[in-house]
């Protein structure tokens, strides 16, 4: 089982890092803020490196969005506390053109690359990402965007490449997972279907659980990530190392 921690769970770059290595997790998955330089990345690993086997990039997550000016649309379209997530984004993390993931991917060559789904198509036209290994996101449903309709098993049937799934998207079902081998039958497609699994939540019980076993059933060499929103955490990060935790324990729980 591999366990990584998002680093959009804390603040920083850094604190992630940290909250890894109490947690004892030995990998994240990095999510670049607009003014991360490969400097700082480099300085972080190898101050934990010390401290431990060192802590590894299993995967970079790309920007919500392609160009700086489409923040515009994205921002229109949503309404209330996600009016406030996405003044944040815009401000942290910036678009494609604007944030070093792609560059920092190019470095790192980490085994996935998130991409969400309803950006997909215009993120190939302009980026092409030769040599990366892109995994689509089935990012929540978003009326405004091209796409945003979709429900999970649209998602998976239209595209060929390796697949992340976030747990709390699209209201996920056993039968949802069990179609994801069957969608995905072209040649570029990759061997393991899912390369990762964004975990949400502190509790998995009951059909999270449920989904989660399906997931291993087609894809038992995934990721799954921890990916709990920073907001609940802002004055305490000693309860966010226990809810890595404590997650880490349910999956071992959970997949046996």
């Amino acid at each position: 089982m591999k366990i990584a921690l998002s680093t959009s769970c804390c603040l920083t770059i850094e604190q992630a890092f940290d909250i890894a290595e109490r947690a004892d997790i030995d990998w994240v998955e990095l999510f670049p803020l607009k003014n991360t330089t490969q400097g700082e990345i480099l300085k972080i690993r190898q101050s934990y490196g010390n401290k431990t086997a060192g802590i590894q990039i299993a995967g970079i997550h790309l920007p919500f969005w392609v160009r700086a000016k489409d923040f515009w649309t994205v921002f229109r379209g949503e309404s209330g506390i996600e009016k406030l997530y996405q003044l944040i984004f815009r401000y942290q993390i910036g678009s494609m053109e604007s944030n070093p993931a792609i560059e920092l991917a190019k470095l790192y060559r980490p085994e996935y690359v998130v991409l969400h789904h309803d950006i997909r198509e215009e993120a190939y036209d302009q980026f092409g990402f030769s040599g990366l290994r892109i995994a689509i996101e089935n990012e929540r449903p978003k009326p405004y965007r091209a796409g945003g309709k979709d429900s999970f098993r649209d998602v998976t049937r239209n595209i060929s490449r390796s697949l992340v799934v976030d747990l709390g998207h699209h209201n996920l079902t056993v039968d949802d997972i069990r179609m994801i081998k069957n969608n995905q039958r072209e040649p570029d497609c990759t061997e393991v279907p899912i390369a990762a699994v964004h975990i949400p939540f502190a509790k998995l019980e009951g059909k999270t659980a449920e989904v989660i076993r399906a997931i291993n059933s087609i894809s038992n060499n995934c990721w799954y990530v921890i990916e709990l929103s920073p907001l609940p955490y802002l004055f305490s990060s000693a309860k966010l190392v226990r809810h890595c935790r404590q997650i880490t324990d349910q999956l071992r729980e959970i997949l046996g």
